[in-house]
């Protein structure tokens, strides 16, 4: 039996399977999640229907809820949502069109249509499929991803294993959730931020491109110019100092740093869990963690390429 296998017979997981949450789910859905699909409940909120036939195919998962509405901090029947030109630039707010038509990337954010979408929490989602656990936690909403983070109770989000969330850096919607927010609010939560990778435009208006320049050299634009950064994607691990987070959620814990390859924080889940728990299984973890980093070392070719420059220096 292979090792992820086991862990999910464990009997901590057998009837708790984990939940993976993804808000905004507009092209496709996780691909760090494919490994743990079969064993996982996966709930998708996106309105947007011109890119949500790939869930309808999707069937990989133990149980997959496809869920049509918007997600809000608060209740509400429906909800204004703006089509974007790009559906992955859709939003509950309006985009803020003056600051964004400095960038390249301005047509994206052009707005389609201006609709009412019926609308949730991720409480009353979670209420309605019996549930009362988020172990995964992913959103890319435009703009709100920390008032919807925020408005999951206290209980349940200090138990999230792994939380994702895209802010932008720029103005780029009306009373927009920024990086410098969310930074500062889960400052004060139990989380640690394992990755932060910034994503760019060019800072030139299709205005200045279309006056200046052929339609040839509009296209190379990108090779020419600085990139600017306009938003930002986050990881963030649960610190595990919550007395309240069992044997399943170690167990948890330990496959999801290892999806990110966060190998040093598996290692010092699987010791943490040992000394908590004295579940053998744990020996199996920490065993696998620590040959991953040893076998990484020999496949490094720059870290063998320094090895064998600083072995030359002594000769």
């Amino acid at each position: 039996m292979k090792l992820i296998e086991e862990i999910f017979a464990h009997p901590a997981l057998v009837n708790n399977p984990p939940v993976l949450m993804d808000i905004g789910a507009s092209t496709a859905l996780p691909e760090n999640w494919k490994s743990i699909a079969k064993y996982s409940i996966c709930i998708a909120f996106d309105p947007d229907s011109r890119q949500m036939e790939y869930i309808e195919k999707e069937s990989d998962y133990k149980k997959l809820y496809i869920i049509p509405k918007i997600v809000r901090e608060t209740v509400e029947e429906e909800t204004d949502f703006y089509l974007t030109a790009s559906p992955e630039c859709s939003s509950t707010l309006e985009p803020i069109g003056g600051n964004v038509k400095n960038y390249s990337f301005a047509p994206f954010f052009e707005v389609d249509k201006e609709l009412k979408f019926s609308a949730t929490t991720v409480m009353q989602a979670l209420n309605d499929l019996d549930l009362s656990y988020i172990d995964w936690f992913k959103t890319d909403t435009q703009g709100t991803d920390l008032r919807i983070f925020r408005s999951i109770s206290e209980e349940i989000r200090h138990k999230i294993i792994t939380a994702e969330l895209e802010p932008s850096v720029i103005d780029t919607y009306n009373e927009e959730d920024k990086l410098s927010h969310i930074m500062a609010f889960m400052d004060k939560e139990p989380f640690w931020c394992s990755s932060i990778q910034v994503q760019h435009s060019r800072r030139i208006s299709i205005e200045i491109m279309n006056k200046y320049f052929s339609p040839l050299k509009r296209k190379l634009m990108n090779t020419i110019l600085c990139p600017a950064p306009c938003w930002a994607e986050l990881t963030f691990f649960n610190e595990f100092e919550n007395n309240a987070l069992g044997i399943r959620e170690y167990l948890l814990g330990w496959i999801f740093a290892m999806e990110e390859k966060q190998y040093g924080f598996a290692i010092a889940l699987a010791e943490k869990g040992k000394g908590k728990f004295a579940d053998p299984i744990f020996d199996k973890l920490l065993n696998k963690s620590v040959s991953k980093i040893n076998s990484s070392f020999w496949f490094n070719k720059k870290l063998i390429k320094k090895i064998i420059k600083k072995c030359s220096l002594f000769k």
